[in-house]
């Protein structure tokens, strides 16, 4: 399927315990200040992002239907 580039990218936060052996895939990538200049729905609110996490994101959607994936930069507070 294709989506336009305009069309929202919407994600639902999930809390899931290791020990249920979850079936999901991991985004890391650098670690370093970066302006969060793009924008994700998260849980009906808008969450900003770096433009690599939401090409990445985008790129995953265009691949995938839904599935599960645990990304650190929203997993893991970036500001701590």
């Amino acid at each position: 399927h294709t989506l336009s580039k305009s069309a929202p990218l919407l994600c639902v936060l999930r809390h899931v315990s290791l020990d249920e052996n979850p079936s999901y895939e991991a985004l890391s990538y650098t670690w370093r200040t970066e302006a969060r200049t793009h924008s994700i729905t998260l849980d009906r609110n808008d969450f900003p992002v770096t433009v690599n996490l939401y090409l990445a994101l985008w790129t995953l959607r265009q691949e995938h239907d839904d599935y599960f994936i645990w990304i650190d930069a929203i997993c893991i507070d970036q500001n701590d």
